[in-house]
């Protein structure tokens, strides 16, 4: 019987009957490779560290952050009080009078835009101009309202709410008209309201004065005494 006959690999591992590999030779020295099927189960990635994954695990990712911020996000600041027109101290503050802006920072000192506030000005207000908490008072006592009857032609055509004005007085002589010397009755008084009154002529305008007790009677008897002039009181003029 014959002798099998062994020949050695270039890696070292003996073949019976000495024949040389099929697609390999042994002088080549190269490795033979696992079936195609085993190759490609053994070296597929684990799926975690597939590129495609982790960028779709990366945008879910940053949609989730970003969603939060926009559901979490609002206008920026507190919401306070401006006065929405100049007013004049003295004014009692309605809602028509303000607007509510957003303020960054610390708005401890001004009034928040929570609710209408009440109380009176004790301090003009330019318009803009933020409501500082220490400008508003408890309506004062001896504060006197007092309308006066008054032809548009002789008071500003926009007078209205939270202005301040003087008032002057043109003396009528005995046969009714008006030739003195005008003589201004009342300086600085705050105007509470405007509207026409039908009752004082046609036209004629109802202009309520906000004054103090002491000064109701000087208005009135300005009234009865002759023509009434309103002119407005400018920031730049001051309370006279």
């Amino acid at each position: 019987m014959p002798r099998p006959f062994f020949s050695r690999r270039a890696h070292g591992v003996a073949v019976p009957g000495g024949a040389a590999p099929s697609s390999r030779t042994a002088a080549s020295g190269e490795r033979r490779f696992p079936a195609p099927g085993v190759a490609a189960e053994r070296l597929r990635p684990q799926r975690w560290r597939e590129p495609r994954f982790v960028a779709g695990l990366v945008l879910v990712m940053v949609s989730v952050v970003l969603g939060a911020r926009l559901v979490g996000s609002g206008p920026a600041g507190t919401a306070v009080w401006a006065a929405a027109k100049p007013l004049a101290a003295g004014t009692t503050i309605g809602a028509a009078d303000l607007v509510p802006v957003r303020l960054d920072g610390d708005a401890s000192a001004y009034v928040a835009a929570t609710a209408v506030p009440t109380g009176v000005l004790h301090r003009d207000l330019a318009a803009g101009e933020l409501l500082p908490q220490s400008a508003l008072a408890l309506p004062a006592a001896d504060r006197r309202y007092v309308t006066v009857a008054v032809q548009p032609s002789h008071a500003p055509a926009d007078l209205g709410h939270g202005d301040r004005i003087d008032l002057w007085v043109t003396p009528a002589d005995d046969a009714g008209s008006s030739v003195a010397v005008p003589k201004r009755a009342l300086a600085g008084a705050v105007v509470a309201a405007v509207s026409t009154y039908e009752g004082l002529g046609s036209g004629d305008l109802a202009v309520v004065l906000d004054v103090a007790e002491a000064d109701a009677g000087v208005v009135v008897a300005a009234v009865r005494s002759g023509a009434i002039d309103l002119v407005r009181v400018t920031a730049s003029d001051g309370v006279r």
